[in-house]
Formats: structure tokens, C-alpha cells, sequence
């Protein structure tokens, strides 16, 4: 992990974000630099993420995390809170299994695709821009589900 980027999303509305550089304990090479934009020279003052942890945990107390690809991301999180002895116990939705219902006529079902369908600017491989891009694209999912005609909850 380089980068923690997570956007709040209230009544629809993105009202709070959470981001910072990390400092990896790893030399970032050139392939993951010119993937991400993020150099060593940009983390070189950053926290580790063991220092990032306690406040991102605040961050997400109590929430529904959302995320794309959600398995990936959830991984990194929980290694690191676990590391830091916290347990993400937050339920979990995933945008690109909510793409697959609520788009079933997207042949590709990436964030970029996804983004693309619903009109969502999307600036790829930089935490923040990734979580407000999906954070979009998660509240225009849900005005779709909320228009649907044949929806069952169940519990």
C-alpha cells in the first residue's frame, strides 16, 4: 500500500473523505511509479501504514465499506488493520457484483467500463480518485436499483 483514499457517502451524497500517501516498507519500482504516479520522493515524509491504521479504522467505525473488486481491496485492509490488532468487521458491497445486476448488458464489468456507463469521471490508479469514482458510481447504481419495479429485501 502507497495510498489510502475512502469518500463518506450520506443520503446520497459524498459529505467526508479519508486519504494519505503511505510509506511502504519496500522500494517503489518503476512499474508500480509509472502505475500509480506515486514515487519514492512523494512518500518519503509519509506515515507507515501502522500509523495510518487506528485512524482509518475510525474513519470506517460503523460504516457499509464499498468498494470495487472488493475482495482485492478488503484483503489489504484487513492484513494490515489485523496486523495492528483491529478486525474490520464492516459489512462489505462490492460495485462490481452490483454492476453485473443492476448492468447485465456490460460485457466488462471493471470500474473504468462501469464509470464509463454511468457517466462517472474516472481517473485511474490514485487511491482517492479510485474511491470518488466509485463512490459515484455507487450512488448511481442506487438511484437504478431504486427505480426498478421487481426488487425483494430480505433478511
Amino acid at each position: 500500500i502507497t495510498e489510502i483514499g475512502a469518500v463518506k457517502v450520506k443520503e446520497g451524497k459524498k459529505v467526508e473523505q479519508f486519504t494519505t500517501l503511505i510509506k511502504p516498507d519496500y522500494h517503489i519500482d518503476a512499474e508500480n511509479e509509472q502505475l500509480t504516479g506515486i514515487s519514492e520522493e512523494m512518500v518519503k515524509n509519509s506515515p507507515k501504514i501502522s500509523a495510518v491504521i487506528p485512524d482509518f479504522m475510525k474513519f470506517i467505525d460503523g460504516a457499509i465499506l464499498v468498494a470495487h473488486n472488493a475482495q482485492f481491496d478488503m484483503g489489504f485492509i484487513r492484513r494490515f488493520a489485523n496486523a495492528e490488532e483491529f478486525e474490520v468487521k464492516n459489512k462489505v458491497l462490492d460495485t462490481m457484483n452490483l454492476a453485473r445486476e443492476t448492468v447485465p448488458s456490460l460485457k466488462r464489468v471493471g470500474l473504468k467500463e462501469v464509470a464509463e456507463h454511468f457517466n462517472v469521471e474516472f481517473r485511474h490508479h490514485r487511491a482517492l480518485n479510485d474511491a470518488h469514482a466509485t463512490a459515484d458510481v455507487f450512488i448511481e447504481m442506487m438511484k437504478t436499483i431504486r427505480q426498478e419495479k421487481n426488487i425483494v429485501i430480505i433478511h
